[in-house]
């Protein structure tokens, strides 16, 4: 990258490694030589926020500081579909454990997606800023989200939602500093969050 690298994934098949930043590029690796397969170049006039392969493995999906959802062809190696304009910029993607749903956080509010049509579901309860980081629970249920900015002027809630209906199900609240990474337990009954005030909680989040 000719910029600052934003995000990574794997594919589904772990055979591959895509990589996205500020040059508006996608690098495609191949696994586990690490060989470079393809360089995808502004696939994105600005930053990538965000980028995830999709199921079956053979797209990827991206969003950018210009506003803009893509979904890229690995077999074609370019652009396939690109979605209406977001109205804010986006800070944050994640795909849920069974790839039927997509997370999608910008500078005012988190929002759930249907993966099959590319269309939005409903808007998470609540405004939220200075998103950090989102992370689904292993079965799909709970999407939570780390916040807080880094002059702490944003709230340092940790904040989880109920994805079938989008309603906020916990606040939690403890960190003194910007929260900035997020893991379920594999059995999801415990959520681990870390902060910026150098401290790392686990918080109950059982039904």
């Amino acid at each position: 990258h000719s910029g600052a690298g934003r995000c990574v994934a794997f594919s589904p098949d772990g055979k591959m490694l895509a990589s996205a930043g500020d040059d508006g590029a996608v690098l495609l690796f191949d696994l586990p030589e690490g060989s470079l397969r393809a360089r995808w170049a502004k696939v994105h006039r600005k930053s990538i926020r965000g980028l995830a392969f999709l199921p079956a493995g053979d797209q990827l999906i991206t969003v950018g500081n210009d506003k803009q959802l893509k979904v890229s062809d690995l077999a074609a190696g370019k652009v396939a579909l690109t979605l209406p304009e977001l109205p804010n910029e986006p800070r944050e993607l994640v795909l849920s454990p069974d790839g039927k749903l997509m997370a999608l956080a910008d500078t005012k509010r988190v929002t759930l997606w249907q993966l099959a049509d590319r269309a939005m579901l409903r808007p998470c309860e609540g405004e939220v800023k200075a998103v950090n980081h989102l992370a689904f629970s292993p079965d799909g249920r709970r999407l939570a989200c780390s916040s807080g900015s880094w002059d702490s002027t944003v709230p340092t809630d940790v904040i989880v939602w109920d994805t079938a209906t989008g309603a906020r199900v916990h606040t939690l609240r403890g960190h003194k500093a910007a929260t900035t990474g997020l893991a379920f337990s594999p059995d999801g009954k415990t959520l681990a969050s870390g902060s910026n005030d150098m401290t790392i909680r686990l918080w109950s989040i059982a039904p």
